[in-house]
C-alpha cells in the first residue's frame, strides 16, 4: 500500500512523511503556494527569482552563509534543486538515509526566517535570470506556455512563469522582501519526506528546525485568472518554418476528469493515432506531434503543437480540425481506449520508482490540494471510459473554448477562419 503520514506543526507546517524502510536513500523536500498565478504584469517572474535568491540569502537560525551550507551538501553528495511554476515554488534535496539530519537542516536554512536580500545578491541574480529569460524566449519550447496565454490572458495564470525582461529589470528588494515575508510561512507550504528513515527521529529533527519558523498568516495575492484573446501570435521568429499550439480550457488538477484528460491527450496524439498517420505518416507533413494536458490548481489545459514549413500551415490546421470534428462525432474506439491506459498505468508506476520522484509528485499535488494516493490514481484511470471520454469532448472540444499560439511568420487572417471545431 502507497502510504502518507500527514500531520501539522504548531507553526501550521504541513507535513507529509511516507516511509519505505528498506531504502537507504532519502529525499527532502518543501513547497511554497507562491507561484506565477500570484503575479501580475508589474510583478511576472518575482516568484522565479526569489526561488534563486532563497539559495543566496542568509537564515536567521544559521551561523553560516548559504554558500556554506550548500559546500556541507556537496561534501556529502546529496543533490539539491528548485522548481517554480505556475502554482507553486518548490524545493528539493536527495541523499544517503545516514544524512537526513543535515539535508533536513540545509533545507530549512533555505525557506525559514530568512534575512533582507542583499542588493548584490539581488542584482547579480536579477542579470543570471535575463539571460536564462533571454534564451527561453528564442525557444520554441515555450509554445505550452504561450498557448495558456491565450486561453488565461495576460496575468496570472496566463503569464509564462520566467517572466520577461522588463519586469525582472524592475524587481527591487522592496519586492522580494516583500514576498518572502508575505508568502515563505508555514501555513503557506508543506514539507514532504520521502525514503529511508525512522519516524520518532525524523519528528524530532522536523520539530527543531522547522518548529521555530515563525507563525505569521499568509498575505500572499489571490490567483488570477483572465479570459484570454483566444490567440497568441509572436512573429519575431524569422525562417520559413513556425511552431503551432492548439488547446483547450478544462479542469483543474482536484478535479479527477483532469486525469481523464491525460488519456484523451494520448488519445489524440500518441504514435499511431488517427491524427498523427495523417498528418505525419500519410503527408509528411510533420517530423513530430507534441501532445499536452495540464491541470493546475484552478485551471487546465489539453491540446497538441508542431512545427512545419509556413506554407503548410492551413493545411496542418485544417487536418487537426477536421480530425476534431471526427471526434466530437464518432467517439472513441474502446479498445483504442484500453491500450492507451495500458500505457498510462506503466507511465504511473514508471513515474514513482525513485524516492525523488515520489518526493516531487506527493509535493505538487499537496501544496495544490490533495493528496497523491497510487491506489486511488490507478483506480481513476481504471474508470476512464468511452462515456466518460465523450463527455470530456463534448465539454472541452469546442470553438469557443479554443486558445491558439503561433511562433513565426504565419498570417493570423488565414488561420481564424479555420478554426471552427
Amino acid at each position: 500500500m502507497f502510504s502518507i503520514s500527514t500531520s501539522c506543526l504548531d507553526n501550521g507546517l504541513k507535513v507529509l512523511l511516507r516511509r519505505i524502510p528498506e531504502q537507504r536513500t532519502v529525499s527532502c523536500g518543501i513547497w511554497v503556494n507562491q507561484g506565477g498565478k500570484n503575479e501580475t504584469v508589474e510583478d511576472n517572474g518575482i516568484s522565479h527569482l526569489v526561488e534563486h535568491l532563497m539559495f543566496k540569502i542568509k537564515c536567521k537560525n544559521s551561523l553560516v552563509s548559504m554558500s556554506n551550507s550548500i559546500d556541507d551538501l556537496n561534501r556529502i553528495g546529496s543533490k539539491y534543486n528548485a522548481v517554480t511554476t505556475k502554482d507553486y515554488t518548490g524545493y528539493y534535496i536527495d541523499g544517503l538515509r545516514k544524512d537526513i539530519t543535515k539535508i533536513l537542516e540545509v533545507l530549512s536554512y533555505i525557506v525559514v526566517n530568512k534575512e533582507p536580500v542583499e542588493v548584490n545578491d539581488l542584482e547579480n541574480e536579477k542579470q543570471i535570470i535575463l539571460r536564462e529569460v533571454e534564451g527561453y524566449l528564442t525557444y520554441s519550447k515555450q509554445i505550452g506556455e504561450r498557448v495558456g496565454q491565450a486561453l488565461w490572458g495576460e496575468e496570472g495564470f496566463g503569464q509564462i512563469v520566467i517572466g520577461s525582461p522588463d519586469t525582472i529589470k524592475n524587481i527591487d528588494k522592496n519586492m522580494v522582501d516583500s514576498l518572502i515575508q508575505k508568502a515563505y510561512v508555514p501555513e503557506n507550504c508543506v514539507l514532504v519526506v520521502v525514503g529511508g528513515f525512522e519516524f520518532g527521529e525524523i519528528e524530532k529533527d522536523i520539530n527543531k528546525l522547522f518548529g521555530s519558523w515563525e507563525d505569521k498568516p499568509q498575505n500572499t495575492k489571490d490567483p488570477i485568472i483572465q479570459n484570454g484573446q483566444g490567440i497568441y501570435i509572436n512573429d519575431s521568429f524569422g525562417g520559413n518554418r513556425s511552431t503551432i499550439g492548439i488547446g483547450f480550457s478544462t479542469y483543474p488538477c482536484t478535479d479527477k476528469r483532469s486525469k481523464y484528460c491525460e488519456v484523451l491527450k494520448d488519445i489524440l496524439v500518441r504514435p499511431g493515432s488517427r491524427l498523427f498517420n495523417e498528418l505525419r505518416e500519410k503527408r509528411g507533413l510533420v517530423y513530430s506531434l507534441s501532445g499536452f494536458s495540464a491541470a493546475f490548481s484552478l485551471v487546465g489545459d489539453i491540446g497538441f503543437t508542431f512545427t512545419a514549413n509556413n506554407d503548410k500551415i492551413q493545411e496542418i490546421i485544417k487536418i487537426c480540425m477536421e480530425e476534431l470534428k471526427y471526434l466530437k462525432e464518432n467517439g472513441i474506439d474502446e479498445a483504442i481506449i484500453r491500450n492507451v491506459k495500458k500505457v498510462k498505468e506503466t507511465e504511473i508506476l514508471y513515474s514513482i520508482e525513485s524516492t525523488s520522484a515520489q518526493l516531487k509528485t506527493i509535493g505538487a499535488s499537496a501544496i495544490r490540494g490533495s493528496l497523491f494516493l497510487l491506489e486511488d490514481e490507478l483506480r481513476i484511470l481504471d474508470k476512464v471510459n468511452k462515456g466518460n471520454l465523450t463527455k470530456i469532448v463534448d465539454e472541452v472540444i469546442s470553438t469557443e473554448n479554443l486558445g491558439v499560439a503561433i511562433l513565426g511568420n504565419v498570417n493570423v487572417d488565414d488561420i481564424i477562419p479555420i478554426l471552427q471545431v
